[in-house]
């Protein structure tokens, strides 16, 4: 872990997609529904005592502003602490970001 370095082209297209494709996430936005406003996170899988639990800085990937219970288009924010991978592994995200950022992929012939 101590020689790890992510890939600042990575973190930036793993962001970039959960800007556009985090709005739309079904999950995502069942989370807003009830809130009126407030942010709501985007926490790493990977996190020790879940996503319902205590959650420590570097498993916060990012967050969005919640306004009247929807998603406010183009809020979203990188958490600076997030690191990809720590001792808990590499990051995980929700099933249907990780689909995004899958057919997000570059195709290689």
């Amino acid at each position: 872990m101590e020689t790890f370095r992510p890939n600042p082209a990575f973190v930036t297209f793993l962001h970039e997609t959960i800007k556009v494709w985090g709005p739309n996430d079904p999950e995502f936005r069942a989370s807003v529904r009830n809130q009126e406003d407030g942010w709501v996170y985007i926490i790493d899988l990977r996190t020790p005592d879940g996503p319902q639990g205590r959650v420590p800085p570097e498993d916060i990937i990012g967050a969005s502003q919640v306004i009247g219970g929807q998603i406010a288009a183009d809020s979203y924010q990188p958490m600076p602490t997030h690191l990809v991978y720590s001792r808990q592994g590499m990051c995980q995200l929700p099933g249907s970001l990780t689909q995004a950022l899958v057919r997000r992929l570059p195709r290689v012939t």
